[in-house]
């Protein structure tokens, strides 16, 4: 029983490294670039209770990330994620 349950948590984990990879590579000398920015803003917070309590001033969690792509070949591309998180 412990081995079939490895064995499948091999085969999922697996699975998802080869589904995690991109389905097309870049043209060379072909770049994308995609900016990003989240942010959540607050001031309540609930306690153990769900009861909302108010903080003692605001609280943010901001990030900020940028993600490209560049052909280095027509087979190979190299790829950048550049997160910033600030709280």
């Amino acid at each position: 029983m412990k081995k079939n349950i490895c064995t499948l948590i091999l085969i999922i984990a697996f699975t998802q490294v080869v589904t995690a990879q991109s389905p097309w590579t870049k043209d060379k000398g072909k770049a994308y670039v995609q900016l990003g920015f989240t942010g959540l803003f607050y001031n309540l917070y609930a306690d153990e209770n769900g009861n909302k309590q108010d903080l003692n001033g605001n609280v943010s969690d901001v990030t900020f990330q940028a993600y490209s792509e560049y052909g280095l070949t027509n087979k190979l591309t190299a790829s950048l994620i550049l997160p910033f998180k600030t709280i």
